[in-house]
């Protein structure tokens, strides 16, 4: 009798440790994932920054604006 209440006290302390080590082993997975995932979007939005084409006006008051020469 006594060896059959140890054995089904094994099997639920086995149980919990599996439990544990399968949140564990999610949790680091969790946090590498994030990691991860956070490099990729910054590096996402920097090359689409990059790649942004240049704009060019061609409209002289504008022109006199930001650069402060006066016209003729």
């Amino acid at each position: 009798m006594a060896l059959g209440l140890y054995y089904s006290f094994q099997r639920k302390k086995m149980a919990s440790q599996r439990r544990q080590n399968q949140l564990r082993r999610q949790r680091n997975l969790n946090r590498i994932y994030r990691r991860y995932i956070r490099v990729n979007v910054n590096n996402g939005t920097l090359r689409l920054i990059a790649n942004i084409p240049q704009q060019t006006m061609n409209d002289p008051l504008i022109a006199q604006f930001f650069n402060g020469f006066s016209f003729p």
